[in-house]
């Protein structure tokens, strides 16, 4: 009918848990940016971008925003998800812990990695990129910023505490333990990023970690459990040419940051 508006090229649909918009009406064909926000993002978060007749790379599925092309009619949906539930019960995030008690909005977010928590010591949020400096600091759980790299070592026989000033997880979420980052098998997926696999649980790892006294960057990554003995913490460490091991830090204790992966409490 003359006068009528041209429909809307893009079909959004979403599984339960949240919802996606895009950043303007697609009535002709171009690029368009869709964003996918969780209900909850304590317990839900975006997992997945698929597009109906469409190959998407896989930075394009897991990133949020999100630019794609429309060359016509198209369906997108966001799939939103809780966890991944392993052959032990139990469940995996599907994404790193960001700035503290958030999770990162894809499962290739990896802007963030800690050190070992221990009571008494400030949690820090260290960025996994850059120098840190005033520009790209570190933040603590209220917000405040952090420029000075921590430098002491992890000291206390005490696994890594529960409580909301040093557990970096969104509530209702814990740091895994020894046990449950046993028996992990690695493969490449790119040059920076290694896929996890136990069972039907897998996780996503991108190659990025802070080391040593000075916090520079390093081309491995891990995640640290909240199992330690004196002086010694226990990591899951996976670099550019080897697979997965567990190891203590016996090097460097408590010096190390890597990206954090979150299980939910039972």
């Amino acid at each position: 009918m003359l006068g009528d508006e041209p429909a809307d090229l893009i079909k959004l649909t979403q599984t339960a848990g949240g919802i996606i918009s895009k950043d303007e009406a697609s009535t002709a064909p171009g690029t368009r940016t869709l964003t996918a926000t969780p209900n909850d993002p304590n317990n839900l978060f975006f997992v997945e971008w698929t597009v109906s007749g469409m190959a998407l790379t896989d930075t394009q599925k897991y990133s949020n925003p999100v630019t794609i092309n429309v060359p016509g009619e198209i369906t997108v949906q966001a799939t939103f998800d809780g966890g991944a539930v392993d052959a032990n019960g139990v469940t995996w995030a599907r994404a790193h812990v960001a700035k503290p008690h958030t999770f990162e909005t894809s499962p290739l977010g990896a802007n963030w990695v800690y050190q070992f928590g221990e009571t008494g010591r400030a949690m820090v949020a260290w960025p996994s990129t850059g120098t840190i400096s005033a520009s790209n600091p570190g933040y603590k759980a209220d917000g405040t910023t952090v420029t000075t790299w921590n430098s002491a070592a992890y000291t206390k026989n005490e696994n890594w505490p529960t409580t909301a000033d040093v557990n970096p997880c969104p509530t209702g979420w814990v740091v895994p333990n020894y046990t449950h980052l046993s028996s992990w098998t690695v493969s490449a997926l790119t040059e920076r990023v290694r896929q996890l696999t136990k069972g039907s649980v897998v996780l996503t790892l991108v190659l990025q970690a802070r080391r040593n006294a000075s916090g520079n960057l390093e081309n491995y990554s891990g995640y640290k459990s909240s199992s330690a003995t004196t002086g010694h913490y226990f990591t899951v460490e996976v670099n550019a040419n080897s697979g997965i091991l567990i190891q203590r830090d016996l090097s460097a204790p408590n010096l190390s940051a890597f990206h954090v992966r979150c299980v939910k409490l039972p």
